[in-house]
């Protein structure tokens, strides 16, 4: 769910519209759009109606049936039917299709309206980061209305290329009650986007006005293209005649510079203790390895005494991920996190944050999220809000609770404005954690002593020791590579805080 922000607005036909801060841009939309001021107090007054409008749900579900197919009636169920009631009674929302493709690739995005209770006016601002583009097709193709079901609204749209946005708005009052996709729009992929980047596409203050002109109840997702692989690719085996080098075993301060844009690894099938320099012919498989954007540390109460003048002068610290706290009570808050986020801060390193769980259900999971919230308040992070979900007896439970349990925090901390991130291991993330959880979050994989995770999914940060070492820390710390620029995605789209 997408955050109201009050920055500046004007109106057109009692719609608000996001004004640039470039002179030359204002000027624009405003001859375009022919728009004219309102008073900031109807603007608050708007913001805060559609924020604490919460949908009217059913205090018990009655007739409770075997809704997950375990042949068991029990508490999984009952969550799906009450979320199923409240699905019944939710406000209209405004959807995004996800895509993928490969570099250079186009790609389109839906962007649609679902439980419609009858506009008669819209207004929808679609924002894309860099370096993602409109695909440069002709403007009625990059940009297709649907007129056959929204015809009526007399549909209508600017591009504004320079401030990465398309504006969607309808020109005729009439009530329309239909659902489906109201607009699409084509984008085109950088021929130099590295596979498995995600870029984020998002509704930035999208109004739906009803009858009698009052703004209407709304939610608001995101989407998201991933990129994929090269259709074809090019694996060369060669055979080469060079000498046998005997490497040291990966450790946390080799290992960080394992992983850069240009570097290969080299596997070789012959070794001798006797001579770490002896010619011979061996057989080389040469494999890329994944760029990283940032690397960083994870630390909690057991890092107590961090010095954070030591630690913001280690290379190896672009950001640092601070446990807020484990359970679901607010005196198992974290013991360092505020002399740790303090310091972060004070030193300019960028911050995250993560809550270990011991939910065994959606509802406790839902407290969990409730306290992490109330711990993290007043406070931005430039990086995600991770529910870190590793106790066994958690991973034991059947796939479809265990994803049910991670869905229903990180749905809670998107509802308060985070930008949620799943952190778990390569394997229970392979066989323990369904596809949908896996693709509606952010994953940050756990996976020690290894070229790259065996998870077989997209991930946007990568644990990938246990046992680094960094100044201003005694003792053993972890060590993630992230290959996402959060800090962008994060303030652009006024997440954790911005």
């Amino acid at each position: 769910m997408q955050f109201f922000h009050l920055s500046d607005y004007v109106l057109a036909s009692g719609i608000r519209k996001p004004v640039r801060k470039k002179k030359n841009q204002k000027k624009e939309v405003l001859q375009t759009m022919h728009l004219h001021p309102r008073k900031a107090v109807a603007v608050l007054t708007a913001c805060l109606t559609l924020l604490t409008a919460t949908p009217a749900a059913a205090e018990t579900v009655s007739g409770l049936q075997d809704r997950n197919g375990d042949g068991v009636v029990d508490i999984f169920d009952y969550v799906i039917a009450k979320r199923a009631s409240v699905d019944d009674n939710s406000p209209s929302s405004i959807n995004l299709s996800s895509a993928e493709g490969a570099p250079g690739e186009t790609v389109s995005l839906d962007v649609s309206i679902n439980d419609n209770a009858g506009i008669t006016a819209a207004m929808i601002v679609l924002e894309y980061p860099d370096p993602i583009a409109v695909a440069d097709l002709g403007e009625e193709e990059a940009v297709q209305l649907n007129k056959e079901q929204f015809g009526d609204l007399k549909p209508s749209y600017v591009m504004f290329p320079e401030a990465n946005s398309v504006v969607f708005t309808t020109t005729r009052r009439v009530m329309n009650s239909e659902n489906g996709t109201m607009f699409s729009v084509s984008f085109s992929i950088p021929q130099d986007a590295e596979p498995g980047t995600v870029y984020q596409i998002s509704v930035s203050n999208p109004e739906l006005h009803g009858e009698n002109h009052q703004l209407l109840p709304l939610l608001t997702g995101r989407g998201k293209i991933t990129v994929t692989q090269p259709a074809e690719t090019t694996a060369s085996t060669e055979v080469t005649t060079a000498p046998i080098l005997i490497a040291p075993p990966v450790t946390a301060t080799t290992a960080v510079s394992l992983t850069t844009a240009a570097e290969t690894t080299t596997q070789t099938s012959l070794t001798t203790a006797a001579s770490t320099t002896s010619p011979t012919t061996t057989t080389t498989t040469t494999t890329t390895m994944e760029p990283y954007l940032y690397h960083g540390i994870d630390i909690s109460g057991w890092q107590d005494g961090a010095d954070f003048n030591q630690i913001a002068q280690d290379p190896q610290v672009d950001f640092v991920i601070l446990r807020a706290g484990f359970g679901k009570y607010l005196k198992q808050k974290d013991p360092c996190f505020e002399a740790f986020y303090k310091g972060a801060k004070e030193h300019g390193i960028p911050v995250g944050a993560y809550w270990y769980s011991y939910a065994m259900t959606p509802e406790e999971a839902r407290l969990e999220a409730d306290i992490c919230a109330q711990v993290l308040a007043g406070k931005q992070f430039e990086f995600p809000i991770a529910f870190d979900i590793e106790e066994p007896k958690q991973l034991n439970l059947p796939m479809d609770q265990v994803s049910a349990i991670i869905d229903a925090f990180c749905f809670e901390m998107e509802q308060k404005g985070y930008y949620a991130q799943i952190y778990c291991s390569s394997f229970y993330l392979n066989n323990v954690v369904n596809d949908y959880a896996k693709s509606r979050y952010d994953v940050w994989c756990a996976h020690y002593n290894v070229s790259r995770p065996t998870f077989t999914g997209k991930y946007g940060m990568w644990q990938y020791s246990h046992t680094g070492r960094v100044k201003g820390i005694k003792g053993d710390v972890d060590l993630d590579y992230c290959y996402r620029d959060y800090p962008e995605i994060i303030k652009r789209y006024h997440f954790n805080g911005f």
